[in-house]
């Protein structure tokens, strides 16, 4: 497992653990590394973008949460935590006069993304395109929540992955990811 943190690449982690799911719109990670240096000490704050990758392929997108440093007599132990970058649509509530007519799914997924300061690719499916007719928010719907239910109508479905949302239909047909 490499991080990428700030232009700077880690691999010396002595465990991870990722818990990604296709159903599960904010994946979530966890690193730890035996004695770091204080170079890496020093690189990973919480707020810090991360990229997750195994060997070439990246995994995952998003944010360290949290940075723990331990100092015992067996030695210190540096440990991170965060989720990807589809946290904030999942932790935040849709303000109430956020109202929308006639807007096509993909722009209202991307005013989603551009108030919350979510960077991710946008990848809309054809059948996704469609329009939705009157978008609005029930009180304490988090931004995740009224797309998937705006979602919907249009049979279509939304899921994360490595530095992209999704929206569409999921295919049966294509070797599994």
């Amino acid at each position: 497992m490499t991080a990428i943190v700030g232009g700077k690449a880690w691999s010396n982690w002595t465990s991870y653990e990722v818990d990604a799911d296709v159903l599960t719109p904010a994946a979530a990670w966890s690193l730890q590394v035996a004695n770091p240096s204080s170079a890496q000490i020093a690189a990973v704050t919480e707020g810090s973008a991360i990229t997750l990758m195994v060997g070439p392929v990246t995994i995952l997108t998003g944010w360290i949460d949290q940075k723990t440093f331990r100092s015992s007599r067996q030695g210190d132990v540096l440990a991170l935590s965060g989720r990807d970058h589809a946290a904030p649509l999942v932790d935040c509530s849709v303000p109430l006069d956020w109202n929308f007519r006639n807007i096509p799914f993909r722009a209202l997924a991307l005013q989603a993304m551009a108030a919350l300061g979510v960077v991710a690719d946008l990848v809309v499916d054809d059948e996704a395109e469609g329009p939705v007719a009157h978008a609005h928010p029930e009180p304490g719907e988090t931004f995740w929540e009224m797309m998937e239910r705006l979602a919907k109508p249009l049979r279509v479905m939304e899921w994360t992955s490595a530095g992209q949302i999704r929206i569409g239909r999921p295919s049966y047909t294509s070797l599994p990811t």
